[in-house]
């Protein structure tokens, strides 16, 4: 894969196929913007080339927190993969 310096969002990034994804790009050198509501665990997965971000996506404040920050460091996103999920509970 061709991601050295491609900048790389993955949301819902602490385990499972965020986990595994993150891996995957990690060992190819892009620069990762690793978001998941879960920050130890995020944090301790140790990944080389990632910024990590504590944000709860069903938080519209914390998304919000974490968009102007994108924008106001002027942060292009070349790839975004969206892993993350939002359960509402609800009867059937």
């Amino acid at each position: 894969m061709l991601l050295k310096e491609q900048n790389v969002l993955i949301t819902g990034a602490a385990e499972g196929l965020g986990y595994a994804i993150s891996s995957a790009f990690d060992k190819e050198n892009a620069n990762l913007f690793l978001i998941d509501k879960d920050f130890k665990k995020l944090n301790s997965n140790g990944f080389d080339n990632a910024k990590i971000f504590h944000v709860d996506l069903s938080n519209i404040i914390e998304l919000n927190n974490f968009i102007n920050m994108m924008d106001k460091n002027k942060i292009e996103i070349n790839t975004l993969i969206h892993n993350a999920s939002i359960l509402t509970p609800t009867s059937f």
